[in-house]
């Protein structure tokens, strides 16, 4: 576990409160009493942090989906009547999607930013049609 160097906490300590973070926090551990227990006080703020990780999660996926019905919507308006660059640009799509490698029953950060990563893909093949 690495520590700090002499001085750096105490002037993170000060930095904070000369903001307005640090008064919103006094102020927040004067109002819900937890000033006595600061276990309490964590245990409330660990929920907290564990809602706004949910509303987070939804907010990214509800994005990510829009684009990707975007996509669709727009392979299907092209529809069968495509020309020759839709045509190349629905092979690189194709070849896009069947070639992602993802584990999502492991839950990483790394497969959000593989299929992010092939939805920006897909919307800029679009973009030109």
């Amino acid at each position: 576990m690495s520590t700090l160097p002499p001085g750096l906490f105490s002037f993170f300590v000060e930095r904070l409160r000369k903001g307005r973070e640090y008064d919103y926090l006094q102020e927040r551990m004067k109002n819900d009493g937890s000033e006595a227990s600061p276990s309490k006080a964590v245990v409330s703020e660990l929920q907290d942090l564990r809602a706004e990780l949910r509303e987070s999660a939804s907010s990214y996926a509800a994005r990510l989906d829009a684009e990707i019905e975007r996509v669709r919507q727009a392979v299907e308006a092209a529809g069968g009547n495509s020309s020759g660059a839709k045509i190349r640009d629905l092979r690189d799509m194709l070849t896009l999607l069947r070639h992602r490698q993802l584990k999502p029953d492991k839950g990483r950060r790394k497969d959000l930013k593989k299929i992010e990563s092939v939805v920006d893909d897909l919307t800029m093949l679009i973009e030109n049609w």
